[in-house]
C-alpha cells in the first residue's frame, strides 16, 4: 500500500533543468531535501546523501525548473526508485503518481539507491536519466 504524501516527514525533490537535459547535459538535474540542518550532504547533481531517522516516511517529488515545460506539453515521469538495504522489509518506495513516490527508511546504516526518470519534450525523443543518491538511516 502506498503511503499518503501528507504523512511524509522527509521531502526529497528532484529538480530538472529540462533545457539542459534536452541539450545533452546531465548537469541539469539537482536533488535537494528538507534535511540540510540535519546533516544531509551534497545537495546537487544527483549525489545527495540524505540523513534520516529510522522509520522516517520519505516523499520524492519530480519538478521541472521551468514551469513552462509542462504547460507546453512536456512531461516528466519518475519511473522507479530502486531497491536499497535502507528500505528494509516493507519500506520500498512506491509510486503515488507520475512524479511522486513515498516510502520509509527502516534499516540503520548508509546505502545507495537508484532513481530512474524520463523527460519527454514535445516533438523530441524520450531522455532517460539515472540518479544514484544515498540514504543514511540513524
Amino acid at each position: 500500500m502506498t503511503t499518503p504524501v501528507s504523512q511524509c516527514t522527509v521531502i526529497i525533490q528532484v529538480w530538472v533543468d529540462t533545457r539542459a537535459v534536452q541539450a545533452g547535459s546531465a548537469r541539469g538535474v539537482y536533488l535537494v531535501d528538507n534535511r540540510r540542518p540535519r546533516r544531509s550532504q551534497k545537495p546537487t547533481l544527483g549525489a545527495l546523501q540524505t540523513a534520516v531517522a529510522r522509520n522516517a516516511i520519505i516523499c520524492w517529488t519530480l519538478l521541472p525548473i521551468d514551469p513552462g515545460f509542462t504547460a507546453a506539453g512536456g512531461t516528466l515521469q519518475m519511473q522507479a526508485i530502486g531497491n536499497s538495504s535502507a528500505w528494509g522489509a516493507g519500506g520500498q518506495p512506491r509510486m503515488v503518481d507520475a512524479t511522486t513516490f513515498t516510502g520509509s527508511a527502516r534499516n540503520p546504516g548508509t546505502a545507495n539507491y537508484h532513481i530512474s526518470i524520463d523527460v519527454l519534450a514535445p516533438g523530441k525523443s524520450r531522455i532517460a536519466l539515472s540518479l544514484n543518491p544515498s540514504m543514511t538511516v540513524n
